[in-house]
Order: C-alpha cells, then sequence, then structure tokens
C-alpha cells in the first residue's frame, strides 16, 4: 500500500528521483477520464460512476471524457491528449492486463476469447499475458485495443499527473521489475508523477463479490478509488495520506465485508507508487 520508487538501476532512481526533487504541488484543476468498460453493461454503468466522482470535485475542475468507441478513445490520441492537455489527474475506468489498460474492452474479449479458449482470465493471468506477448496476433488484433507500457514511454507532457486506474493487475509489482503499467507511468521522465492501481489480489474476489462491487453496494476498490481521488482534490492531502484514509474508512464503514480474507486482500491489494509524502494540489 505504501508508496515505491520503481527503478532496477541507478539511471532509473535518478530520473524518478529528478522528477520528484522538481515537482511542484499544481494549481491547475484539469482531468482526463478514460471511460472504457462496454462490456461490463448493464452489470456496471461507468459512464454514471465516473460523472458521480466528477460531481465529487471542487466546481473549478474542468473534466474531460474520452469513451469507448469513440476516435479519441485509441491508443495514440490518448497519448497526444496526455501529451498536450496539461492535466493533473488521469482516471482510467477501464479493464487491465498487466502490461496495459484495455481501451477497446468489447474487441479485447473478443480477440483473447478466440485465440485463448483454453486460458481463464480470473485463474492465469499470468499466463494470459505472457501469450499475449508471445503471439503474433498482439499486433494486429489486440494492440489498437490496449494503452500499453510502449505507449507511456512516448508522454512528453509538461504537467505531471496522478493516475488512478481501476483496472485489475495494473499494479502486479511482484511478476517483474518495471513491467506493470502503473509503474512505467512513473518511471518516464515526463508521465506521473505518482500511480496507483490494483494487484493481483483482485482476482481472489469471488464473482459474486465483484459484481456486487460493480453495483457500488459496498464499492472494494470503487468506493476506495472515489475517496482517494477526493482526497487528494478537495482535501488536498499527500498521496499516502488520501489512499491510507480511505483504507481506514472504507473499513470503519463495512466491518461485515472485511472479515472475508477475500475482501480484505482486495482492500489492501490497491498499490501506490510513487512518493507517498507529496500533494497533488497546492
Amino acid at each position: 500500500m505504501s508508496g515505491r520508487i520503481p527503478a532496477k538501476n541507478a539511471q532509473d532512481l535518478a530520473r524518478v528521483v529528478d522528477k520528484i526533487s522538481r515537482y511542484e504541488p499544481l494549481s491547475s484543476r484539469s482531468a482526463l477520464f478514460i471511460d472504457a468498460v462496454k462490456d461490463a453493461v448493464p452489470v456496471f454503468n461507468s459512464a454514471r460512476f465516473l460523472k458521480h466522482i466528477s460531481l465529487g470535485l471542487q466546481r473549478k475542475w474542468k473534466v474531460h471524457e474520452v469513451r469507448e468507441g469513440r476516435d479519441e478513445c485509441k491508443p495514440a490520441t490518448i497519448v497526444e491528449k496526455l501529451n498536450g492537455g496539461g492535466y493533473s489527474l488521469v482516471v482510467g475506468m477501464t479493464h487491465g492486463i498487466l502490461f496495459g489498460i484495455v481501451i477497446d474492452s468489447v474487441k479485447r474479449m473478443r480477440v483473447v476469447d478466440r485465440h485463448l479458449e483454453e486460458i481463464k482470465h480470473e485463474e492465469n493471468i499470468i499466463l494470459m499475458c505472457e501469450e499475449i506477448e508471445k503471439a503474433g496476433w498482439y499486433e494486429e488484433s489486440l494492440k489498437p485495443a490496449i494503452l500499453d507500457t510502449r505507449d507511456v514511454r512516448n508522454l512528453k507532457n509538461g504537467v505531471p499527473f496522478f493516475f488512478f486506474g481501476f483496472g485489475c493487475y495494473i499494479a502486479a509489482l511482484d511478476y517483474r521489475s518495471g513491467y506493470s503499467i502503473v509503474e512505467q507511468f512513473v518511471m518516464q521522465k515526463r508521465g506521473a508523477i505518482a500511480a496507483c492501481g490494483l494487484s493481483r489480489d483482485i482476482s481472489e474476489v469471488t464473482r459474486d463479490d465483484y459484481h456486487a462491487a460493480l453495483e457500488r453496494k459496498g464499492g472494494l476498490h470503487f468506493e476506495i478509488g472515489e475517496s482517494v481521488i477526493l482526497n487528494l482534490c478537495n482535501h488536498r492531502m499527500s498521496f499516502g495520506e488520501a489512499l491510507a484514509r480511505a483504507i481506514e474508512e472504507y473499513s470503519l464503514s463495512h466491518p461485515e465485508l472485511i472479515k472475508d480474507l477475500d475482501q480484505k486482500r482486495v482492500l489492501f491489494g490497491l498499490t501506490l507508487i510513487g512518493d507517498p509524502t507529496l500533494r497533488l494540489m497546492r
């Protein structure tokens, strides 16, 4: 849960530390919301959930959205928006895999189902990602559906943003050092000043519990994520404090839920990458 600096060597560390040392809390209030879970309808209304978060932000915030199925919701276009948009907050309401966030959920499910029928997403995410990497069909069939670590390396944004991703596995730090998409956001010279996402513990949630979370009946990472964002933007907490406070409040509000081991594992599966003492807002 605590903040971490993603670095495999002295060069990586120097780049991230230099970014942190030059960072100043922001006065700009511009956010980009990426809405890409069409395959979850009608179980989960992502547009409604993102609007709920948007309404929770202070009135001075300007929120821009890109939605699955529209021209702007493509890897190259999102990178272009991040490079030129001056966003201080980026929220990804998407599915996830270790090395990317899914921006075309329908295509991703269709392609993966066709090529990997024998691999179950919830049971063997590592195997699925390794097969995707090895497969010749990734570039042709699946790449347009995923904003991956290579896209993140093209970020040249002037304003460092905070990224919060709701997608599964995007912070599976135990797999391979520097591999996850949240690590890559922070490792860039530009990119994110901090990022937060789910480790692999999300896979331990039962399907019934997952549907309950999608419907916001006990929230899990949806309720916690909303709290983290509002703590940063409205209450001007540090990154570490915003996450710790959100988890504490959820634990106190839903004691009956966190008695379940799977629920508790997910509760502490949210992982913050970056200096936890920094603040997003002045």
